[in-house]
């Protein structure tokens, strides 16, 4: 947390707010959502943001001259950069919880990653509000009941059957939680060309339906038997399956070129 002291002509006091994605809590995400939403980043809505966090009452800040309150503004800096903290860890729809993927997706499968990834890419080509309520139902699972078998933190295991309901269920949430879902995957997806450099080289690179995680994941289960069957490899967590798929495409190129010099 970032300690600040303010002085007014009489006193000084000292206020305390976050300085980093992992200090927020999710009311505080869900506000810095709405001025994203509503108020289309606006400077003054940073400030209310700043007003918000650190408590600090209006006829303080009104005191401030341009360049202090500039000064404080900087305090806000860390959301020009997308969190990989997943900020909203669980949701209540009716009497379940829904439990999401954690931070950097570290509990989410692969079945559940193709779907998503189907889903951004749907929602970016058509803005359907649908696609956003869908995406939350892939990446929140209801958490495991006692005879339930479970996956990753806890959650049940993705049914791709019961999707379509489960997207019903979402599309009750507000326009700041699917926004804010949407953010949070992006930011968690951010390191991913990074970490897996001839897999995501590979899919940017096929690009139409040939390019989906669907066929990436198909065409794994029809040609190796590495991770199983393909009912298997969509249980099996993200980070199994992704580092196998890279390496298995870096030798493939290898051997290719290896070839191509002969």
């Amino acid at each position: 947390m970032h300690h600040l002291q303010l002085r007014a002509p009489k006193r000084s006091k000292s206020f305390t707010g976050p300085q980093s994605w992992e200090e927020l809590t999710p009311k505080q995400f869900l506000q810095f959502m709405r001025w994203q939403l509503t108020l289309q980043a606006s400077l003054e809505g940073q400030i209310v943001l700043l007003q918000l966090w650190y408590r600090i009452p209006g006829r303080w800040l009104q005191r401030l001259d341009g360049e202090k309150l500039t000064r404080l503004l900087k305090l806000l800096e860390f959301l020009h950069q997308l969190p990989t903290r997943w900020m909203m860890s669980r949701l209540c729809l009716g009497f379940r919880t829904y439990v999401g993927p954690g931070d950097n997706l570290e509990c989410l499968t692969f079945g559940e990653f193709m779907f998503a990834e189907a889903a951004v890419s749907r929602y970016r080509a058509g803005k359907n509000r649908e696609d956003l309520a869908e995406l939350a139902a892939v990446l929140y699972q209801p958490r495991a009941l006692p005879w339930q078998k479970e996956s990753d933190g806890k959650r049940a295991v993705f049914d791709r059957r019961r999707l379509e309901g489960a997207k019903k269920r979402f599309l009750r949430l507000s326009d700041a939680v699917l926004h804010g879902i949407l953010l949070n995957y992006t930011g968690c997806m951010e390191a991913f060309p990074v970490q897996f450099e001839y897999l995501f080289k590979r899919s940017d690179e096929s690009g139409g339906a040939s390019g989906t995680w669907l066929d990436v994941g198909l065409n794994l289960a029809r040609n190796t038997g590495a991770l199983g069957t393909f009912q298997q490899l969509e249980q099996t967590n993200l980070f199994l399956v992704l580092p196998t798929l890279d390496k298995m495409i870096q030798e493939s190129e290898e051997f290719k070129t290896n070839l191509e010099k002969k």
